[in-house]
């Protein structure tokens, strides 16, 4: 990947397949790359803008991976996005635990 890029992801939250379009972002001096929303099914549903950003702190054995999910809801009521945060804290335990297999 290269800062830049653009995604299409088709993946499954909570039962459900969903789409989405993102801008990746890549500053390697912080170990940090962002995943902006540019287009896709339920995510820009309920939010007017959603990012997601990982920063990697590197430990002696392993690291430590931040999620910080940003979000702009397009109405008072729409809910978090707590679905989708459970969603990637199990994509990095699933990298996790591929990791560890090597």
């Amino acid at each position: 990947e290269t800062s830049g890029s653009v995604k299409l992801w088709k993946y499954t939250v909570d039962g459900n397949v969903e789409t989405l379009k993102e801008k990746v972002e890549i500053d390697e001096a912080n170990k940090l790359v962002s995943l902006t929303a540019l287009e896709g099914s339920h995510v820009l549903d309920n939010y007017k803008s959603y990012k997601i950003i990982l920063q990697v702190t590197p430990k002696s054995e392993g690291g430590l991976v931040k999620i910080t999910l940003e979000y702009q809801r397009l109405n008072e009521n729409d809910p978090p996005p707590h679905k989708y945060h459970r969603f990637l804290v199990n994509v990095i335990q699933d990298i996790d635990a591929h990791r560890l297999k090597e």
